[in-house]
């Protein structure tokens, strides 16, 4: 069972593969709400020890303290999430700068720019760990943060 207290999820009712899905305040976060009619604006995958991988708006790919401020759904991978192929995987991406391009993608727009926005980083993480999320020839660029609320291949905790 999850426990909550105040909208937090303690790191310690986590498994490693988790999927956090977040809602934060900010104009770029609302565009995200809107283009996809939902309340889910970003994600991060739980590793473990208070942590999780994840490209963070402005900042990109790489590993981070868990935070519960904003967490609004949990999922969790119904196959095995094998933290050593992720791991490896990650270890090819680490510092890759955030994504703005995939974002201009979403909307049509060719994109020329490098780097990987959050659901990107997630679905290709979770593809990497064993546990795809999305068919193989689903471009992962235009993966938005709800996709993986509506996910078969995961199931919510909160």
């Amino acid at each position: 069972m999850l426990v909550t207290y105040f909208n937090m999820v303690f790191p310690d009712d986590l498994c490693i593969g988790d999927f956090l899905l977040y809602h934060k305040e900010g104009v770029f976060n609302e565009v995200i709400d809107i283009k996809t009619a939902s309340d889910v604006d970003h994600i991060e995958v739980y590793i473990g020890d208070g942590a999780s991988l994840a490209s963070r708006n402005g900042i990109g790919v790489n590993l981070y303290p868990y935070r519960a401020d904003g967490l609004i759904h949990v999922r969790r991978p119904v196959q095995p999430f094998v933290f050593a192929q992720a791991e490896a995987w990650f270890a090819t991406v680490k510092g890759a700068p955030y994504g703005w391009g995939d974002i201009l993608e979403q909307a049509n727009i060719a994109n020329t720019l490098p780097g990987m926005d959050c659901s990107h980083f997630a679905a290709c993480l979770a593809e990497a760990a064993g546990c795809p999320q999305f068919d193989e020839n689903y471009p992962k660029d235009k993966i938005t943060p709800r996709d993986f609320l509506i996910c078969r291949e995961s199931f919510s905790l909160k």
